[in-house]
């Protein structure tokens, strides 16, 4: 039987603070946590997830310690 390569996937800046913000980071438990996913970031990626959370106007989702 042939073995299927895990599904990778890298998701973007915009999506994780939408997910995170909306509270729906749940949605993607199934999908992450199935085993046949694999979840790539690099270091551009959170660099610029930092940079963002770090934003004032969004200080009231990330507090201060972000």
């Amino acid at each position: 039987m042939a073995r299927v390569k895990p599904l990778k996937l890298i998701i973007d800046t915009n999506l994780w603070v939408s997910f995170i913000i909306s509270k729906k980071l749940n949605l993607l438990d199934s999908l992450l946590f199935a085993g046949d996913t694999r979840l790539l970031f690099s270091e551009e990626l959170i660099a610029e997830i930092q940079e963002t959370i770090a934003k004032p106007r969004l200080k009231k989702y990330f507090g201060t310690n972000a």
